[in-house]
């Protein structure tokens, strides 16, 4: 394929056509992409944007879906695992934000930026029984590379720099005109029941700075309601801890998830989902791209390679792929249902053989504890086979778990 740029190993997904036109705004060398497999009616554009190595960037795959909703966003993930074999895949636009004026520091407002660190809840996934509903399963958790990559950027956040923010100067961009930040008397909190409005914290108590969106982190309930009522969104955000509320992100992390890919989410606050506008849909959804591409620039081009698109070669051609590193294969032992719960490890770590179960140094979190079984197993002849076999006993030849045995394939 002839390009400007690397070949795509990262996908951004985006609902609306406003969200898709803001992330082009960043991408560099922007172009539409060639046809793709016949079966595949996603629309593309590829890109580059910079990476955490100078003079190496990222290829991107940008996908704008045919509508929005969990269903369609969980069909254009897969389509667009399929056809590009893309390491990672962000979903990025615009979100309800869930303000919070009882606890100021928690405080979302318009135009701010919500980070799905902690992953997603799908509220709508749930057991009811007489004591209400439960969730019957928790969602595949976000990428080790992308949730670090924030990590890092809240830290320089912390010094008071935050590279993101400099995109949302549109001062000098005519054809971004639109996407500049409304005026602050927008932004209006009201009672659905009595329709007066409420006060924000002020900006000290909350810690906003004028004019500029705070990033949030923390998790995102997302199902099938168009939430239309504070009532309900309130009561989903004090159930589950909430931040935001969308409608893809369940379709994004199990589309990720069951075709072995890494994923995130990262979203613009445009409205509280009561009242509703499209006074800050532009806005919102430019804030999300910019900071995707802060993101973007703290991690290694390298931790994100993985194979040619589909469409570029024949049925049975020899892929070409790196040799796996330990990292990497943390992060795909973490996508491995059964590895990411305590109860589910310490059923795989009893399953394998005294020689090797012995070997194996634990740890309380979910993050290092894998880190144990791949430090301590990877040395030791037949040790991550070993670790293979338990977890298909366990859960069957998952996508994840072929994602695995693919990867010790290549050592």
């Amino acid at each position: 394929m002839n390009s400007r740029h690397p070949m795509p190993n990262i996908g951004i997904v985006t609902a609306l056509p406003v969200e898709a036109f803001a992330v082009q705004t960043i991408l560099e060398d922007l172009e539409e992409a060639p046809d793709t497999h016949h079966e595949d009616r996603s629309i593309y554009y590829l890109g580059g944007l910079p990476s955490r190595v100078p003079g190496q960037p990222h290829g991107v795959v940008l996908c704008l879906l045919t509508e929005d909703g969990g269903v369609a966003a969980a069909h254009g993930c897969a389509n667009l695992a399929r056809t590009w074999n893309v390491r990672y895949i962000i979903m990025c636009g615009i979100a309800c934000g869930v303000p919070n004026t009882a606890e100021p520091e928690r405080h979302v407002r318009l135009g701010d930026v919500l980070v799905a660190e902690d992953g997603i809840v799908p509220y709508g996934h749930v057991r009811v029984d007489d004591e209400g509903d439960h969730l019957r399963r928790p969602a595949a958790r976000p990428s080790v590379d992308l949730r670090n990559a924030a990590r890092k950027l809240r830290t320089t956040a912390e010094a008071g720099h935050r590279p993101w923010e400099k995109w949302l100067d549109v001062g000098r961009r005519p054809d971004l005109a639109a996407y500049a930040r409304p005026p602050a008397v927008t932004d209006m909190l009201l009672d659905d029941e009595t329709g007066q409005q409420i006060r924000h914290p002020t900006l000290g108590r909350s810690g906003h700075l004028p004019g500029r969106p705070k990033v949030h982190h923390g998790l995102i309930g997302s199902g099938g309601k168009l939430i239309r009522t504070s009532q309900e969104r309130n009561r989903l955000a004090r159930k589950h801890r909430l931040i935001g509320l969308d409608m893809e992100g369940d379709g994004v992390s199990d589309a990720a998830y069951l075709q072995g890919v890494d994923w995130f989410m990262v979203r613009g606050v445009s409205d509280y989902g009561s009242p509703k506008n499209d006074t800050w849909h532009r806005y919102a959804a430019l804030a999300a791209a910019a900071y995707t591409r802060a993101l973007l620039e703290q991690v290694k081009p390298s931790a994100a390679r993985r194979t040619q698109p589909v469409f570029g070669t024949e049925l049975g051609e020899r892929r070409d792929r790196p040799v796996p590193n330990r990292d990497v294969l943390v992060a795909a032992l973490l996508e491995v249902r059964t590895m990411r719960d305590r109860i589910g490890r310490d059923s795989i770590h009893s399953a394998l053989p005294d020689v090797q179960r012995n070997q194996v140094r634990r740890a309380h979190d979910a993050y290092h504890d894998v880190c144990g079984f791949v430090d301590s197993l990877g040395p030791s002849s037949g040790g991550l086979t070993q670790l293979l076999e338990a977890l298909r006993a366990a859960e069957g030849d998952s996508l994840p778990v072929r994602r695995f045995a693919a990867l010790l394939q290549d050592r």
